[in-house]
């Protein structure tokens, strides 16, 4: 494994022991890093959306737009979280991260 050590990695040793073959899988699920400007949209709720995507540094948030124009904020991703899975989002948007970076994810690898 190269020697910077993986976001999710890190976050997932917390709670479970990681043998060395499963860290260089989920290394390996973050080998490309995109890109998004502060308020960019990852993507929105009801998108056909492909990838699932590992914050690597910075953070995002999802939110979804209330009735009356309001945004409410439902959750924060830090380092190490995955997000894109459709049926946790809902219809919810995910907004580019803060000063970092995501990783998608496009099939297994």
């Amino acid at each position: 494994m190269s020697g910077k050590t993986s976001c999710l990695v890190t976050k997932l040793s917390h709670y479970v022991t990681l043998s060395d073959a499963d860290r260089e899988r989920l290394a390996r699920l973050e080998r490309t890093e995109r890109n998004f400007d502060a308020g960019q949209e990852v993507y929105q709720g009801g998108d056909e959306n492909r990838d699932l995507y590992v914050v690597k540094h910075g953070w995002a948030f999802s939110y979804t737009d209330l009735p009356d124009g309001r945004r409410q904020i439902v959750k924060i991703h830090h380092p190490g979280d995955v997000i894109g899975f459709p049926d946790v989002a809902g219809r919810c948007r995910i907004s580019g991260p803060r000063n970092g970076g995501l990783d998608p994810w496009k099939g297994s690898p």
